[in-house]
């Protein structure tokens, strides 16, 4: 019984270091998948800053607006499907982002900010959702005030969806490691349990013994105490009174 409750605890101990490199591999696995997202994002933010994805261009003196066919096409349109017109292409912007993004313009144009840098929703024409990053920066005359703001337009969707499925997979694996760690929790009050039920099984074998050594002892006195030699005379008394009958 010894001997199998060690290879138990052995054996329950080895599951436990098994799990323990699962959950090491998992974490860096993790982390290695926010290194490569990390690394893309870094990528993609200085490929967008060099490349014109989309320009647009705003007169604030005469209203004129220029809109880049590449912009139109982001949203699934051709170019004659949109005008060049900003309030129109206001519209495109998800209702619950145009007034954040329209007070984020505005106050570049008041001069509280070095450039016009906003992430926001457009709608496309499938009726999806497409993420836009905007960036625009004022020029301004002798006096510094505002007369035009040109900037660009990028499709950032891949890179939100990277993100959200970064989001998703961090949770799950959060929610595994809690999961493993309540399993090893687990198991470890149940070894403790295992030691605990051997330690009084070892107890109960040792006060067993030691009543069986008690009996043991009282037994030899009870001999020691009654001489063999009386026993015989005893026997012998018997024996001839037998024979006389």
């Amino acid at each position: 019984a010894h001997d199998e409750m060690e290879q138990r605890i052995e054996e329950r101990t080895a599951d436990l270091a098994k799990v323990n490199e699962k959950l090491k591999r998992e974490t860096l696995e993790r982390e290695q998948a926010q290194r490569r997202l990390r690394k893309g994002q870094e990528r993609y933010e200085l490929a967008t800053r060099a490349a014109n994805v989309g320009v647009w261009d705003v007169n604030l003196q005469t209203n004129e607006f220029y809109l880049d066919p590449n912009l139109k096409a982001i949203l699934g349109y051709r170019e004659n499907e949109i005008p060049n017109d900003l309030e129109i292409w206001a519209g495109f912007v998800h209702p619950d982002d145009k007034q954040p993004a329209m007070d984020a313009f505005q106050t570049h144009i008041d001069g509280e900010t070095p450039e016009y840098i906003y992430e926001h929703r457009m709608l496309h024409k499938d009726g999806s959702i497409r993420w836009i990053l905007v960036r625009g920066t004022a020029i301004r005359d002798a006096q510094g005030n505002p007369i035009r703001v040109v900037g660009t337009d990028t499709d950032i969707t891949q890179r939100k969806l990277a993100e959200e499925a970064l989001c998703k997979a961090r949770d799950e694996l959060e929610q595994r490691v809690e999961e493993r760690t309540a399993e090893l929790a687990q198991a470890n009050i149940k070894l403790k349990e295992e030691i605990a039920e051997r330690k009084r099984a070892e107890s109960h074998r040792e006060a067993a013994l030691e009543a069986l050594r008690g009996s043991e002892q009282r037994y030899h006195s009870l001999f020691e105490d009654t001489p063999l030699a009386l026993w015989e005379e005893d026997y012998s008394q018997v024996k001839a009174h037998l024979d006389n009958l």
